[in-house]
């Protein structure tokens, strides 16, 4: 089979990318930080060389200029001084670090023919070296690694490319190229180097910080000697605490730079994958993959929801196009080439704040400044819309061995496990949307929201001044419960930025900068505006049950005692599990009079709370169609459990408890939705034509 390839844009090539001032300036400063703790790192471990000579030299004297046991014990703990300080310092150098790549499977020219050939010419065009080594791996990811070891700061190694199954699946070629391309500029860049590099300061760091379990226990080990020495394993110890503030200052100026320059690597990347795939490509791209990854974590959930019915995946990639596909229809998305276009009013719904930032510490930019980055190129190339799969022998094959390869490294056994195919996880995720699924003339205005029934005068609000629909469910008010959250999300950033916790100095809001000293001041009235919609909101709430009452359809006394049901035993089942929640904790926590006190209360309030509850459940008929919950509700109220027999925990009698919470509390708020669905069939059923129209509409 022939594949074409990709066209390149007219004015493209790479010959056609010259590295950025802010590329250059940010290599120039990451050498200068990596010189800077060489320096600081060589200083410290000749201090503490001549610190072990002084030492040494000084234990000699002590234990030569009076023979004796103290004498002997001070000599050789001045010698242990310097000698463990040395060893602090250089102790990284013998640690094993061994990686864990179970994940990824190797791939061959034979095995994917087409697929290298497609590699072999795109490393033509970008002008990189073809990859020592390709592997696949199940994520939604592309990348590219190799051996950050001592060896690879100061000789070439080959680099490696990973290549994410999950991101195939939701790109066309023309896409999947220009990603691919976007790994080969990192292969050009010299600058990786300086990853390397600053890989093993980290490391160098991190040894120091943390893995000093067997450091720590060497000291304490011939401290607990005597107490001679356990004065020169505490000054050894207070000596090392500061060598490590050392590294840490070192740590945040390294890291700094070098974060900074990751950026304008992945800027420089950007505009290679641009020049030989079209910036188009790349940036529809990113919106694609946005949503591909979506749709694989979800098809991953359901992996895990299904192992508990004893059921697993065929093919989790299926999967994961299955719920591409509801992604898009639920959205109302546009395909091409099978695969959805990503709109701006997708990606306005992905925003979750208006506070906008440079992140210091973030390696790479965000979207909306690479897709500036891209645009200012202007080198766009035709769109293909052959999928990514083409490049693939036995897509389906590789697909199924992957699935199976990730249940191997969870360790499960699947002999005894029955197979679902994408087929039947379709009709699954069909069945949960519609299990959950309001009417859809008032989805977007109560998804989330169950109307109030609590002291509730029924006949004043039937009888209160009537309201259309299309004046209720208006486009602001739609939007309301969003802009709330959203408000939330700008307020906590705002004052996380006040306090200092954001290194910045300057935000952007609603497109308008701002400098920190003004965070606090605009969140103070972000709060003020927040209050307003909340307002809003509740009187919409108000207004919305107030309608639906109005239309007088049958279905409302159900919905009002089922959510009564619901909202009281949520209540109780949380207080109850609240309680009891210590003891499901790893032992040695709670004190046994704070047992005894949790089970007292357990028995005198909260035990009678609950099963009141479950008598009401059973009185209004609420486990009709779930026999084996009414039957665990009957027993437990002719139980009568202890909790607790001579001061120990009856683990089966809280389980039973916690369990009976978890699953009833489960089936109130599912008998609650199905009541309030079934009541809005009834009020749409009844409402005049033209509020169906109107609701219909929005």
């Amino acid at each position: 089979m022939k594949i074409d390839f990709p066209p390149a844009p007219h004015n493209g090539g790479v010959d056609a990318i010259s590295v950025s001032p802010s590329f250059k300036k940010g290599v120039t400063s990451v050498v200068l930080r990596i010189v800077c703790f060489m320096i600081v790192y060589l200083l410290l471990v000749l201090a503490a060389i001549a610190l072990a000579v002084g030492c040494f030299y000084a234990g000699v004297f002590v234990m030569t200029a009076r023979l004796g046991f103290y004498t002997l014990l001070g000599g050789l703990g001045l010698m242990a001084v310097g000698v463990s300080l040395v060893f602090f310092l250089v102790k990284f150098v013998f640690a094993s670090r061994k990686k864990s790549n179970n994940a990824l499977t190797e791939i061959t020219e034979a095995e994917q023919p087409h697929l290298f050939a497609f590699i072999r010419q795109l490393t033509t065009e970008t002008q990189t070296a073809f990859p020592g080594k390709i592997y696949l791996s199940p994520e939604v990811n592309a990348s590219v690694f190799y051996d950050s070891s001592f060896r690879s700061m100061f000789l070439p190694v080959k680099k490696n490319l990973v290549i994410g199954l999950g991101l195939v699946n939701g790109l066309n070629m023309g896409e999947f190229k220009a990603v691919m391309a976007h790994e080969f500029g990192h292969f050009s860049q010299r600058s990786m180097k300086l990853g390397s590099f600053t890989y093993n300061v980290n490391l160098i760091i991190y040894d120091m910080l943390y893995n000093n379990s067997g450091y720590t226990g060497f000291l304490q080990a011939w401290g607990n000697l005597h107490g001679i020495l356990s004065v020169f394993m505490t000054i050894t110890a207070k000596t090392a605490q500061a060598i490590q503030w050392v590294l840490q200052q070192m740590y945040k100026i390294v890291n700094k730079g070098y974060m900074g320059l990751s950026r304008e690597m992945e800027f420089h990347a950007d505009a290679i994958a641009a020049s030989v795939a079209g910036g188009n490509n790349l940036n529809s791209a990113s919106g694609r993959i946005t949503l591909a990854d979506i749709s694989y974590n979800r098809a991953v959930d359901s992996v895990n929801e299904n192992l508990a019915a004893k059921k697993i995946s065929a093919n989790l990639f299926a999967d994961q196009m299955v719920v591409l596909q509801q992604l898009s229809a639920d959205y109302q998305l546009p395909l091409s080439g099978g695969l959805p276009v990503v709109t701006p009013a997708f990606r306005d719904t992905l925003r979750t704040t208006r506070v906008n930032y440079k992140d210091q510490w973030a390696s790479h930019p965000t979207d909306e400044e690479r897709a500036v980055n891209v645009d200012r190129l202007q080198m766009q190339a035709p769109v293909t819309e052959a999928k990514a799969w083409d490049l693939f022998n036995n897509p389906e094959q590789v697909q199924e061995a992957m699935t199976q390869r990730l249940y191997a490294l969870s360790n499960i056994e699947t002999a005894s496990l029955t197979y679902y195919t994408a087929h039947e996880f379709a009709e699954q995720v069909r069945a949960e949307k519609d299990d959950w699924q309001l009417p859809e003339h008032f989805t977007a205005i109560l998804q989330g929201y169950y109307p109030e029934t609590k002291g509730l005068d029924t006949a004043a609000e039937i009888n209160a001044p009537k309201e259309e629909w299309a004046a209720i469910a208006t486009p602001v008010n739609l939007q309301l419960p969003r802009h709330i959250k959203i408000l939330d999300n700008d307020i906590e950033m705002l004052k996380a930025i006040a306090a200092r916790q954001v290194e910045t100095n300057s935000f952007d809001f609603d497109g308008e900068k701002y400098p920190a000293s003004e965070a606090a001041a605009l969140a103070a009235k972000l709060e003020q505006e927040k209050a307003e919609a909340d307002r809003q909101l509740s009187q919409l709430h108000v207004r919305v049950r107030r309608y639906l009452l109005q239309q007088q359809a049958p279905g409302f006394e159900a919905y009002a005692v089922r959510a009564a049901l619901c909202n009281t035993f949520g209540d109780t089942a949380g207080l109850t599990a609240e309680n009891i929640h210590p003891f499901f904790q790893p032992s040695g926590g709670a004190s046994i009079n704070d047992v005894i006190h949790r089970i007292t209360l357990l028995k005198n309030k909260y035990e009678p709370m609950v099963k009141e509850d479950l008598r009401k459940c059973l009185a209004a008929g609420i486990y009709e169609g779930n026999d084996e919950l009414r039957e665990e509700a009957e027993s437990f109220l002719i139980t009568n459990y202890a909790y607790l027999t001579n001061n120990r925990l009856e683990s089966a009698e809280l389980k039973t408890l916690y369990q009976l919470l978890h699953k009833n509390s489960e089936w109130l708020a599912r008998q609650r939705f199905i009541a309030l669905r079934n009541w809005l069939y009834a009020v749409h059923e009844k409402a005049p034509a033209d509020q169906k129209q109107a609701a219909a509409i929005v």
